[in-house]
């Protein structure tokens, strides 16, 4: 107890509207100096996929589809990290909430939060963006089931393939990122079962010595 700090409990309890979270977590998505090599191929990889369709014949049916899909892995990753989260907070036992509390995090604005309420923040933000492109993602498919497969934004077929590869860049972005983000979410889930499995291990050692 003697290396947890007061604050790091109190900022626990401190509530935050939906408003500020749903804004923190858009924030996400900005580019840090440690990302960048990451940007960049996802940046590449989404020109490449954009430029793909919008130059296909069949744009708006192939956008449909892939909508479809991205909907149905988006739910279930969704589903999956939130069972996930779940396990290990019913899971967590006091060793490791302590040791939770006690680890301690620099921010890039100097706030210093604990391993706990930084696990959980991630959580949230993630969450928050899964909801986010979800609904846009519904909002476009209804757009685009009104929209005929031979619709176009101009009358030059270059110009509007062009534009409708720059839109679907800017759609299909997000989602790499939330993507990866998801990655390193999983990542952080593992360290905390392993550190489960130890805090479990010194508990039947303690039990052994008695």
């Amino acid at each position: 107890m003697e290396n947890i700090k007061i604050e790091n409990i109190e900022k626990l309890l401190q509530s935050k509207s939906s408003e500020k979270l749903l804004i923190k977590s858009l924030k996400g998505l900005r580019v840090d100096k440690k990302d960048r090599k990451s940007r960049v191929i996802l940046i590449v990889i989404c020109i490449m996929i954009a430029v793909l369709i919008g130059f296909c014949n069949d744009t708006v049916i192939i956008l449909q589809d892939s909508i479809d899909v991205i909907l149905n892995v988006l739910l279930a990753l969704g589903g999956m990290i939130f069972t996930g989260y779940a396990l290990l907070q019913a899971f967590m036992n006091k060793q490791l909430l302590l040791h939770l509390l006690s680890d301690t995090k620099k921010e890039k604005n100097g706030e210093e939060k604990s391993r706990l309420q930084d696990v959980n923040e991630n959580f949230v933000y993630l969450m928050l963006l899964y909801v986010v492109i979800i609904i846009e993602s519904l909002i476009l498919k209804i757009i685009l089931l009104c929209i005929p497969s031979e619709f176009l934004l101009y009358e030059n077929i270059v110009i509007s393939n062009i534009i409708a590869s720059i839109l679907m860049f800017f759609y299909f972005l997000p989602i790499s990122i939330i993507l990866l983000r998801t990655i390193s979410f999983v990542s952080s889930i593992f360290n905390l079962f392993n550190a489960y499995a130890v805090a479990q291990i010194i508990e039947i050692l303690d039990e052994d010595e008695k």
